[in-house]
């Protein structure tokens, strides 16, 4: 199995090529000026954390090993990590941690781990293109992490903990072998994020199905006068779009034919008149139904806002609903108004989604690809990390994890005190535990080439928003043009794989 080296830009969290990274605009910690409170409570008992959060010891450093964690400080914030590096700390004494926060860290990684000096113990980017890291002989292969128990020798290893889909993200090559480099940080739930105080004042149902999204729609102007948008988006950063689209498309073709896609078995995985790219014709049909120029269900000037400006304009009661993802109430947690109670739901169905036996709706959610973590060959203390990584699988690290940042991690586990914590954390837990979460994983000889992709013309959806007004683009002729372009380069491209 082959797994690409080419350059993913992904959401959050993050998603596929082309779309903008989504996680790379996740708030820095100073943005979200401080996270949860009483954090403390949770620190392991006798472990020091210095007043700026970055050094975590039990009685003094001198005479023990440090453990440096260089990490994304950006939407999940850090009161997680800290937490569980506090309970590290305390089971492993002879260590100190350093957290290193960053919110550019993943742009450094590659440049740090080819100069190969200075580097932490611990990686922890955003998703991207970690493969080439590996085929470089950058990583160290932590199969061991993955074959030890955490919880005890009655249970499960960390491989087998793991939901299937990372079990196979984790993997890559080096020197023609492949092996396990890379460890996941995130189970991302997307969807939409909705006002749920406006919802309960204005009796509005959450919609179940695209044609009742877009009754309610209709009704939120209708109710509200047009003083409130059924929708804000950050148009700058062009991922999020993603969320809807891609949860669609996953639901018209099933988990069978997203890995059908991704494993890029010919020209005709672009072709509109059948699956896989029915569903994708039919994704970009409901998302024009939503936000293209024949409708006015988006908050002017939504395209020329960042995610932070969407964010808060969706706090201030401009919209009653905003497309994103689990981390954003962790993001938004020092400015979220008194009282105020965010809601998420999960993308409403098309009519053409897939049903179970039962005629039920099949629950899907597209997970986007994992933010991971790595451990350079050349750090100076592997052992340390690797020991670190298995005590992250832990069952109570996993609930820490979801307790501070409304997210799953992709592992099998059991929520505790999931009735303490928000409405939020609720419904995204819900999401992630009734669905089949899926993240691309893409296979087969041309998983190398970077010029076969999800969109291999661009990506559709601003142009869709402007429609007519823009190029003429519908999502039809957008479908039909990237096949054309499918079938005319894909010799080309299945020769390039092979050189």
């Amino acid at each position: 199995m082959m797994k690409n080296w080419k350059r993913w830009i992904t959401c959050g969290l993050a998603a596929i090529l082309t779309l903008g990274c989504v996680a790379c605009g996740r708030t820095t910690d100073d943005e979200r000026r401080g996270g949860y409170e009483g954090v403390e409570e949770d620190y392991a008992e006798g472990i020091t954390v210095s007043k700026n959060e970055k050094e975590i010891y039990k009685d003094t450093k001198e005479g023990k090993t440090r453990l440096k964690i260089s990490f994304v400080d950006a939407g999940f914030g850090s009161d997680w990590l800290r937490v569980i590096a506090t309970h590290f700390v305390a089971e492993n004494p002879d260590y100190w941690v350093y957290l290193d926060g960053d919110p550019g860290l993943t742009e450094l990684v590659a440049t740090q781990l080819e100069a190969g000096m200075s580097l932490p113990d611990l990686y922890m980017p955003l998703g991207h293109d970690w493969q080439t890291y590996a085929f470089n002989g950058w990583l160290e292969e932590i199969s061991d992490v993955y074959d030890a128990k955490p919880d005890g020798e009655e249970g499960k290893t960390v491989y087998e903990k793991m939901i299937p889909s990372w079990q196979k993200y984790c993997i890559a090559t080096e020197g023609g072998v492949e092996g396990k480099y890379s460890y996941p940080w995130s189970g991302g739930v997307t969807g939409i994020v909705y006002n749920g105080k406006m919802f309960e004042q204005y009796g509005w149902e959450v919609p179940t199905t695209m044609t009742e999204l877009l009754a309610l729609c209709e009704e939120i102007k209708k109710d509200t006068e047009n003083k409130v948008a059924p929708f804000v988006y950050p148009g700058l950063i062009g991922g999020y779009f993603d969320f809807m689209g891609m949860t669609h498309w996953l639901q018209s073709t099933g988990v069978e034919g997203m890995n059908e896609f991704y494993s890029y078995p010919s020209a005709e995985i672009y072709n509109p008149d059948r699956q896989p790219a029915k569903g994708k014709l039919e994704a970009l049909e409901a998302f024009s139904s939503i936000f293209g120029p024949e409708v006015d269900y988006a908050l002017k000037g939504s395209m020329s806002k960042n995610h932070m400006l969407a964010q808060r304009d969706f706090l201030n009661g401009n919209a009653a609903m905003i497309i994103n993802g689990g981390w954003m109430e962790t993001e938004m947690i020092s400015e979220l108004p008194e009282g105020f109670e965010m809601r998420m739901m999960r993308i409403p169905y098309l009519e053409t989604a897939r049903k179970d036996e039962n005629g039920d709706y099949i629950k899907v959610n597209w997970a986007t690809q994992p933010d991971i973590m790595l451990i350079p060959k050349k750090a100076p203390q592997k052992e340390a990390a690797k020991k670190f990584l298995v005590h992250l699988a832990k069952d109570e690290m996993l609930n820490y994890f979801t307790k501070y940042t409304a997210t799953m991690r992709p592992f099998e586990y059991e929520v505790e005190n999931l009735e303490n914590m928000s409405a939020f954390t609720k419904d995204c837990v819900n999401i992630w535990q009734t669905s089949e979460n899926f993240i691309p994983v893409e296979t087969g000889p041309l998983a190398s080439n970077p010029k076969v992709s999800t969109w291999i013309i661009g990506q559709p959806y601003n142009l869709l928003v402007y429609g007519m007004e823009n190029d003429g683009t519908t999502p039809s002729r957008w479908c039909k043009m990237e096949y054309l372009e499918a079938k005319g380069k894909w010799k080309e491209w299945v020769a390039d794989s092979t050189k």
